[in-house]
């Protein structure tokens, strides 16, 4: 059989069309996320805003009435969730080629989007701790906390390359000491654990 009867020839119109239509569907997509991320950056610097302790109502004695600190965690809650589907591969990876940085899979991927995070200089991580929303999210499990703080180093504001348990107290949390690249004790990180063994916050401390 002659080779060029297995191939299946279109015309040129038609596949011109084709191509152009792609094309636009492409474009469209990326117009469209992108859109979805200025929305979605809009809404977590203005909830940051309202959630800073100048803007609380103590100051004029002026106050925002109309949101509680419950309604604005949830609000965060459901931001964290959407971040954290366009930094997937159905989001803006797969549409721009975005790809998410270290601290941005420990918050919105590992953490799930669950955890409040307070950042040092160079946007590392200090410290972070679950946000309690009301709603049915509850704190996670780290099991092997020696593998999530080698995972995670360069997301937190101590660098280290190795980790070493000081000390447990009993179900409330342990302390691990943070090792440098010269082997000296460079820092510690605590965590802190409820009554179900789940983690409650991490503090780093140098």
């Amino acid at each position: 059989m002659n080779k060029k009867s297995n191939v299946l020839q279109f015309p040129k119109e038609q596949s011109t069309r084709v191509r152009v239509h792609e094309r636009a569907r492409g474009r469209h997509r990326a117009v469209l996320a992108m859109s979805i991320l200025s929305i979605l950056m809009m809404s977590v610097l203005s909830n940051q805003w309202l959630t800073r302790p100048e803007t609380s109502g103590h100051s004029g004695g002026r106050g925002i009435a109309s949101f509680s600190p419950t309604d604005v965690k949830s609000e965060i809650n459901w931001e964290h969730r959407l971040a954290r589907e366009l930094a997937s591969g159905q989001g803006l990876d797969a549409h721009l080629g975005v790809k998410p940085s270290l601290r941005d899979e420990l918050i919105y991927g590992a953490l799930e989007g669950r955890y409040g995070v307070k950042v040092a200089a160079g946007e590392k991580i200090e410290s972070l701790e679950f946000i309690n929303s009301g709603t049915e999210t509850s704190p996670l499990v780290v099991k092997d906390r020696a593998g999530f703080l080698l995972r995670f180093s360069g997301a937190f504001a101590v660098s280290f390359t190795e980790v070493g348990l000081a000390e447990r107290q009993d179900a409330a949390g342990e302390t691990w000491n943070l090792v440098g690249a010269d082997r000296t004790i460079v820092g510690q990180a605590l965590f802190h654990l409820d009554d179900r063994g789940r983690l409650s916050s991490l503090v780093i401390k140098k």
